[in-house]
């Protein structure tokens, strides 16, 4: 088998995730609104971004990174210097959904707007269990193990 195309890799990852943020931001207490969840998923939506930056910049054409390996020693140093840039500035310029969607090259998710995108991963990632969000998802417990009364 061979790896699925670009598109239907961060089409699936960014699906994936919008369910799993959902126990992150409720335990955060954003309320389930565009802004408040733009910015309570910030550091999963940069972990993304980044990771793609990696593969774009630093691997890229596999022969050419062959080639820079050799010549650098494994240092890649213009490499690395090209992503820090590139990095600060689109983290910088990362200010809303639709930037973001963007700048991953993502498929905007098919809803009239982003709260009701926010809304159906919120149904979504109920419908999974606690490990994804809902009331179960809200806290934890005070893991003092004790268990049922009488066991």
């Amino acid at each position: 088998e061979s790896c699925p195309a670009r598109q239907d890799f961060v089409d699936a990852y960014l699906d994936e995730n919008s369910l799993r943020w959902v126990m992150w931001w409720q335990r955060a207490g954003a309320r389930p609104e565009a802004s408040p969840v733009f910015e309570a998923s910030k550091v999963s939506r940069e972990i993304c971004m980044f990771q793609l930056m990696v593969v774009d910049i630093i691997i890229g054409d596999v022969q050419s990174l062959l080639e820079d390996v050799e010549t650098s020693n494994c240092k890649l140093p213009k490499r690395l210097e090209r992503l820090q840039v590139k990095w600060r500035d689109l983290k910088a310029s990362t200010d809303s959904w639709g930037k973001y969607f963007s700048c991953i090259a993502a498929t905007r998710p098919a809803f009239l707007s982003t709260n009701d995108w926010i809304a159906n991963s919120v149904e979504r990632a109920a419908s999974k269990g606690p490990k994804y969000g809902g009331d179960k998802g809200k806290g934890k417990s005070s893991g003092k193990g004790k268990g049922k009364k009488g066991f």
